[in-house]
This record gives C-alpha cells, structure tokens and sequence, in this order.
C-alpha cells in the first residue's frame, strides 16, 4: 500500500520476484476496465477511485484462480476500509489470509515531484523518473500519464489521504502492518521490506 507515486509498482515486482508470488494488480485490473468502459475512463482521468462494483469482481476473479499452494500479492488493493472488509470475506472463501500489510511512507510534497516527472511506456508498463524518451524495455515512446498532470496529481492525493489512508490504520489494529521509509532509493527500500518480512 502506498499513495500514488511511492513506489508501488516498482516496489512490488521485487517482492513478487523475491517471494515467488503471483502479482494481482488493481492498477492492472483499472486499465484493461477503463479500456472497455467509458464511465471507468472518465473517472480515473479525473483523478477519482473506481465505486467498488468495477473492481471487487475482477480481484475475487483473480484470487479465485491462485492455486491453493501458491502465494500471490495485491498491488493498490484495498483502497477503502469497505474494500478491506470485502476482501476478508473472499479470502476466508478462498481459504487464504493476509500475511503481511507493507505500506510505503512517502512525505506528501515528494509524491507531487515523482508524480510530474514520471513517464510511462503505454506498451509495456515500464516507468521512468528520468528524461528518457524510449522505452528500454521494449522500444516504445515514453509518455505522461493523463493522471500524473498537476492539478490530477493533487486531486489523486487527496482521495488517497481521505479514502485509503484509513485502511492503513486499519491493518495497523490488526497487526499486520509494516511500514516503510518509501522516501529512499529503489534498492533501499526493496531492502527493508525484505528485512522486515524475512
């Protein structure tokens, strides 16, 4: 968990790797939504979180089809308390449970710089802090997201701060949560997440 531009992304795909875990990502889930749905495209491009009937579907879909021996992560998933409560409920259906809860603490004022700096490569996913232009991953021309404009950027902060900072204190009651100093390198943080795991 994280607000938008902490590093979630980046920071999952380590741990998916370091774990072995099967990656199930709501920002995964918003775009192939947003593609097929109208409603969907023009609420995220304003900057909103998706009403729960878009997404709870597809992720219940998703842990569904993880075998029972095999662990899998959540990418942006949960975004509300409702959510949190929802997703209790399917994993007891799933026989499965929350291991651990990693929130990312970036200061407010540095996610707003990431934010405006990020560029994205629309092919693959690849994201890059820097000036590049082409995509080393695949080729591809990099771009802005339409979400990562300023005035969106600051209006995506805020839903985060009033809907899904909650859910942080939430997991925090329960215990499992483990936060992180997500105002560090990549490599840094990858790194006290895996401490604080292992």
């Amino acid at each position: 968990m994280g607000a938008p531009g902490s590093g979630k992304d980046t920071q999952v795909l380590k741990l998916q790797e370091f774990l072995n875990l099967i990656l199930i990502s709501s920002g995964d889930i918003t775009r192939h939504l947003t593609e097929k749905n109208k409603e969907a495209e023009r609420i995220m491009d304003e900057g909103g979180l998706l009403p729960d009937k878009f997404i709870l579907e597809a992720i219940s879909e998703k842990i569904s089809e993880v075998s029972e021996d095999h662990g899998f992560v959540l990418d942006g998933f949960p975004r509300t308390l409702e959510q949190a409560e929802e997703l209790e409920r399917m994993l007891k259906e799933a026989k499965s449970n929350i291991d651990h809860v990693v929130f990312l603490d970036v200061p407010k004022e540095k996610l707003v710089i990431r934010l405006s700096k990020r560029n994205v490569c629309p092919k693959c996913d690849y994201t890059s802090m820097t000036n590049e232009e082409k995509c080393p991953t695949c080729g591809g021309t990099l771009e802005k997201r339409e979400d990562d404009k300023p005035e969106i950027v600051k209006k995506r902060i805020e839903v985060y701060m009033e809907n899904t900072l909650p859910v942080v204190g939430y997991y925090k009651n329960k215990g499992l949560l483990l936060s992180v100093n997500g105002d560090k390198s990549v490599d840094e943080v990858a790194e006290e997440i895996k401490q604080k795991i292992s």
